[in-house]
């Protein structure tokens, strides 16, 4: 099958870059034109997320605290059997309970919250 349209290597070259520069540009017009409405978009996340910010931060301290129940009976179920992996065990409950107390803490300084 032969092409009607026969073109040398140059002509294409500057066929394609001609076609890449119109896209940039309308895109870019695009872009502009729909900033107004982007920003408004990402006001309104900021503003459901910050009244998402307490009930999640009361769920991950109900979490820690369980995390810390189930922890404290697995270490003290571990010492009482004499297991010496029972420092180890008690370490990552620990730090696990640290992690589910702190993220709450520090999802509210990046957005500034203020818990009330």
């Amino acid at each position: 099958m032969t092409s009607v349209f026969k073109f040398n290597g140059r002509v294409q070259r500057r066929f394609f870059t001609l076609l890449a520069l119109a896209m940039v540009g309308t895109s870019s017009l695009l872009a502009q034109r729909t900033l107004a409405s982007g920003t408004t978009a990402l006001t309104d996340v900021e503003t459901g997320l910050t009244t998402y910010i307490q009930p999640i931060t009361n769920i991950c301290y109900i979490i820690a605290a369980l995390v810390a129940i189930v922890g404290g009976v697995q270490v003290y179920s571990k010492m009482t059997s004499g297991d010496p992996g029972a420092g180890k065990t008690a370490a990552t409950w620990f730090g696990g309970a640290v992690f589910l107390i702190l993220i709450p803490t520090i999802v509210t300084s990046l957005f500034g919250v203020t818990m009330s």
